[in-house]
């Protein structure tokens, strides 16, 4: 893990945006002036599982600091494969997949979980719902099917 701050306050990085590739992960976080931090205060640490991320306070970044970590990822990656470039107002993270070719449809597995919680919860509703809809009897005359919805239509409008 990166060395704790002991001064002023740290920004807590929320947003970033990934890509994947046959043999990497790759994550971007925007940051205005990173590019000018010099590289002793910026501190990344990898493992197959997390990386996290530390910027130093400094005057070039209005004087705050800033943190992320990108834990529980989908898959491993491989640490010693795994680096950092700093490019302007950007930095990028190329995690090396420890298993190139692994399909990464999600980066982290709470991601994953979440998508799949949803798409479970929207069967059950359209389930729920294809039962709630009347059935088609294929042994009734269609006419009478129809003669029935009618009725039903002009109790209705009785009760109005």
């Amino acid at each position: 893990m990166v060395d704790p701050i002991t001064t002023g306050y740290t920004v807590k990085i929320n947003n970033y945006r990934w890509v994947k590739s046959d043999k990497f992960v790759k994550i971007y976080i925007t940051l205005t002036g990173v590019h000018q931090v010099p590289t002793e205060n910026m501190q990344v640490h990898f493992t197959e599982k997390l990386f996290d991320l530390l910027i130093k306070n400094l005057n070039n970044l209005n004087g705050k600091s800033y943190s992320t970590i990108v834990n529980n990822h989908l898959k491993p990656i491989s640490v010693e494969g795994s680096s950092k470039k700093v490019k302007t107002g950007q930095i990028q993270f190329l995690c090396r997949k420890k298993a190139e070719n692994s399909r990464w449809d999600y980066l982290i597995q709470i991601e994953k979980e979440c998508k799949e919680k949803e798409k479970k919860e929207r069967m059950q509703r359209e389930r729920k719902k294809a039962k709630s809809l009347p059935s088609y009897d294929t042994e009734t005359d269609p006419s009478e099917g129809l003669m029935n919805v009618l009725k039903k239509f002009m109790k209705l409008e009785m009760m109005i």
